[in-house]
């Protein structure tokens, strides 16, 4: 048997590279199969910077520029998915992000909720915590899903 091939009964037993082999055995092809991966994590990624930017936009007061740093860094980080030489660093620096970004939410709406005065924060701006917190759910899921997983990608 070749170098690199597994023997694999995919089909009609047939050796299959082990790259191209999925959690449930099933053959796809690397690159198919590695991009579809990364297109997932991508789509949560944007899923969760969404959520911080349903937040910025329904706040009662204007939006400043710090508030964008959230909007840049989900799109930087999700470009290192891409190459694999950079894919491990980025993935851990998007479930570091996600965490943060979870913790914020929830620690900046509980000492307002807390206050015996509701300080004049609407119903909605709480809401808006809790589609934050929801939404970065999904992707931390998935990056530690991915993280635990052994380096195949040469």
């Amino acid at each position: 048997m070749a170098a690199g091939l597994v023997a694999a009964n995919v089909g009609g037993g047939e050796a299959v590279d082990a790259m191209s082999l999925t959690r449930t055995g099933a053959a796809v092809s690397s690159a198919g199969g590695r991009h579809l991966r990364v297109g997932v994590t991508t789509a949560l990624a944007l899923l969760g910077a969404s959520g911080v930017l349903v937040h910025f936009y329904t706040g009662e007061a204007a939006p400043s520029w710090l508030d964008g740093i959230p909007l840049v860094v989900y799109p930087t980080l999700t470009v290192g998915l891409f190459a694999t030489s950079t894919r491990r660093f980025a993935q851990w620096s998007l479930l570091i992000w996600a965490w943060v970004m979870l913790v914020t939410a929830i620690i900046t709406v509980v000492p307002v909720m807390t206050l015996d005065a509701v300080d004049g924060q609407p119903v909605v701006h709480y809401l808006t915590h809790v589609l934050c917190v929801v939404l970065q759910i999904p992707l931390i899921v998935r990056l530690a899903g991915r993280l635990r997983e052994p380096v195949i990608d040469s």
